[in-house]
């Protein structure tokens, strides 16, 4: 995301423009807002992440990150375990 604030604001417009980053999962539209040496980023992710494998439980997760299983997930967020090019493990 860093990246593609600095792309957009490299040329010192003010505008929001749009461009399309070449990453390892396709190309990537991207839509970028400055803002005077920031800004925002939106992006649309070529295909979504797909379930794959178990996640470690609560128990697990919350020994590897020093915190207690109950800070792990909340409301209808739980953790998860996927792949888009890579593998990835979330947990809120």
């Amino acid at each position: 995301m860093g990246t593609a604030v600095l792309l957009g604001d490299l040329d010192g417009g003010t505008g929001e423009r749009a461009f399309v980053l070449e990453e390892k999962i396709g190309l990537v539209p991207c839509r970028v807002k400055p803002a005077g040496g920031s800004g925002r980023a939106t992006f649309d992710i070529p295909r979504l992440p797909a379930e794959e494998g178990k996640a470690p439980d609560n128990a697990t997760l919350a020994a590897a990150l020093s915190i207690s299983a109950g800070d792990v997930g909340f409301g209808k967020f739980a953790r998860s375990a996927g792949r888009r090019e890579i593998r990835l493990l979330s947990y809120p």
